[in-house]
């Protein structure tokens, strides 16, 4: 069964988190050891790789956690990051040493941007934070782009139906009309002091974004020790997820 061909029900949605805390037990587990053994040539990337890996984890750990204390809709903006950083780490192995790079750029970009508007908001300084602007670069790394424009990075992987529910979150990350009426039911005008309808289907994606991400990182790995873990998760889940590759998925 490929990614999107799933019936997105309540029970479907409670196999998702089952994966989820399968994929948390494997980065517990993994973690714990302090050092694994790197693919020769890999080390630059998995340094990278492997904290948006974890952070990824997490991040799907908290979407369970909130849906289970009646918070799924509030989930919304973590799933939205959730998709963001497992496309752009399967981006980053497959680019390699030249997209670590691009990351460290664009990261340089922004303090550039922070400091400038730290001095137009005449901000006092932090005590014991020191930070000083990095040295423009003479020309733009071009891959800097995949990381600023997220639709084109989708694009380019053939992942448009990545991009549709990343685009559906965005309206409950930032203000908008759908944000606020999901707390009122429209029918009768009722007021909710909690969101009302369905978010079944956003912890199911978290699921098969995490299991993508895993398979990630487990290429970096020597031996692929995350492979039962990911073997378990989608069985749990109930459907093989496979990786998007540039033109095409695979598994």
């Amino acid at each position: 069964m490929s990614e999107f061909e799933f019936i997105a029900d309540k029970a479907t949605a409670r196999r998702a988190e089952s994966a989820i805390e399968t994929m948390t037990s494997a980065l517990e587990s993994l973690g714990s050891k302090g050092s694994v053994q790197i693919v020769h040539g890999r080390e630059k990337v998995f340094l990278l790789a492997y904290g948006w890996w974890a952070f990824v984890v997490r991040c799907s750990q908290a979407v369970v956690v909130l849906r289970r204390a009646g918070l799924g809709h509030e989930a919304s903006p973590i799933v939205r990051g959730i998709l963001q950083h497992g496309m752009v780490l399967q981006w980053l192995v497959d680019t390699g040493d030249d997209a670590v790079d691009a990351v460290a750029e664009y990261g340089d970009n922004n303090v550039r941007k922070l400091l400038r508007t730290m001095t137009e908001a005449k901000w006092p300084p932090v005590e014991g934070l020191t930070m000083s602007a990095p040295p423009t670069p003479a020309s733009q790394n071009p891959l800097v782009h995949k990381i600023e424009d997220f639709s084109q990075l989708c694009i380019a992987y053939d992942a448009r139906q990545l991009y549709v529910p990343f685009r559906l979150l965005s309206a409950y990350v930032h203000p908008t009309m759908v944000g606020a009426r999901a707390y009122i039911e429209e029918a009768t005008v009722e007021l909710s002091s909690v969101a009302l309808g369905d978010n079944g289907p956003f912890v199911i994606q978290t699921a098969m974004c995490l299991i993508q991400a895993t398979k990630v990182i487990n290429q970096l790995l020597v031996g692929g020790p995350l492979r039962a873990a990911i073997g378990q998760a989608e069985k749990l889940l109930g459907m093989e997820v496979g990786l998007w590759f540039a033109g095409k998925k695979s598994n």
